[in-house]
């Protein structure tokens, strides 16, 4: 007996593999700035940035990000940081307002900023959900912080300069970050660094699963063995948002209907939380 979900909406989240995690390092420069990615020396900072496809070359669950410090001897934690990220077909920004639009919330809290140089690095709130097919889009803002001057020296961080034109813009000062806070254009792209919770989104066959039809219009049917110990299934738009987590005991189908068309990813994993299969699903 089969059992349906309808597939427009998050049900639980789902546990980190730490068994797969993968690092991955995009830039190498060794510029220094001191006002990318955060900012100590104003009140308030927002840095946008955009990472290539290219650059990364992986894809899966983002557990965890980080910034690659410098030096700066004033060494107290970061307050109310915000980080968002997104998917883009864009390769560069410009210079205007600050929009949200489409990012999805992935960390708030207190960022590390601890004596030296290396990277500084937080676990996310909510993994971000990252298929290489476009490029990655990261929205950094610092909410109000009394700014630091010269004695404590702001924490410094290194950057690689872009070739391609401006895939970052950024606004420090000290007032209030708002829809109609302006920001301009830079090619300052802070180097990053990306931990993946899984292996890219491969195809992974496995004879125990049965999926159809696919491509669907309206419903896809996903069908076990009696030997199989498939527990959780997670399904994710082209974008990188989680469309569905669920738990699963049986043969089931999901209701696609009401979805936008396009490819969708699906994951399967057993009672270990090991992944038993994944593919595209394509809609249409």
């Amino acid at each position: 007996m089969s059992r349906k979900i309808t597939l427009s909406f998050l049900l639980l989240t789902i546990g980190i593999n730490l068994l797969n995690a993968q690092t991955i390092t995009v830039g190498t420069g060794t510029l220094i700035s001191a006002l990318s990615p955060i900012i100590r020396s104003y009140d308030y900072c927002l840095y946008e940035v955009i990472y290539q496809a290219g650059d990364i070359n992986f894809s899966g669950d983002i557990s965890a990000i980080g910034f690659q410090r410098v030096d700066g001897n004033n060494i107290d934690s970061i307050a109310d940081v915000s980080i968002y990220m997104k998917q883009t077909s864009n390769a560069t920004v410009t210079a205007g307002t600050y929009d949200s639009t489409g990012y999805v919330l992935v960390f708030h809290g207190k960022w590390p900023n601890e004596t030296g140089s290396g990277w500084r690095e937080r676990q996310l709130d909510t993994v971000f959900s990252y298929s290489n097919t476009s490029n990655l889009q990261v929205l950094i803002v610092k909410g109000y912080e009394p700014a630091v001057g010269n004695t404590p020296v702001s924490p410094r961080w290194y950057y690689t300069t872009s070739s391609i034109g401006t895939p970052a813009r950024r606004y420090y000062g000290n007032s209030p970050i708002t829809a109609f806070t302006n920001l301009s254009a830079t090619n300052v792209v802070s180097n990053i660094r990306l931990q993946f919770n899984t292996v890219g989104i491969i195809e992974i066959a496995n004879n125990q699963t049965q999926i159809y039809p696919n491509p669907s219009s309206d419903k896809v049917h996903f069908d076990f063995a009696p030997e199989s110990d498939i527990r959780n299934i997670s399904v994710y738009n082209s974008n990188g948002q989680i469309i569905l987590n669920a738990i699963v005991e049986s043969n089931f189908e999901l209701q696609t209907k009401n979805l936008p068309k396009g490819i969708y990813y699906y994951r399967l994993s057993d009672s270990k939380n090991n992944i038993v299969r994944q593919g595209k699903l394509l809609l249409q």
